[in-house]
């Protein structure tokens, strides 16, 4: 079985990851590097990027092998982002 790859974005690839759920390999998106190709090779806004992003490609989940996307942090901001998870 071939890891599903979303179209266009192979220079943003940082590795693959075993899903827990399924046990299949899924392919590995820096989110950042995304948002610069978007911006560059598409010269849409910074606000376009995320939108585009957000809606066309983490709001495509095509089964057990949809790629993951990771936003790069430190512990720091980890931690951060899970305070605001838990007011939230």
């Amino acid at each position: 079985v071939v890891m599903l790859l979303a179209d266009g974005y192979d220079s943003a690839i940082i590795g693959y990851a075993i899903n827990p759920v399924s046990q299949k390999n899924v392919v590995v998106y820096d989110v950042e590097r995304i948002l610069k190709i978007l911006f560059e090779r598409d010269e849409m806004s910074i606000e376009q990027a995320e939108e585009f992003f957000n809606f066309n490609i983490v709001g495509s989940y095509v089964g057990e092998q949809t790629p993951i996307y990771v936003y790069k942090s430190d512990r720091q901001e980890i931690d951060e982002i899970a305070e605001m998870d838990d007011d939230g």
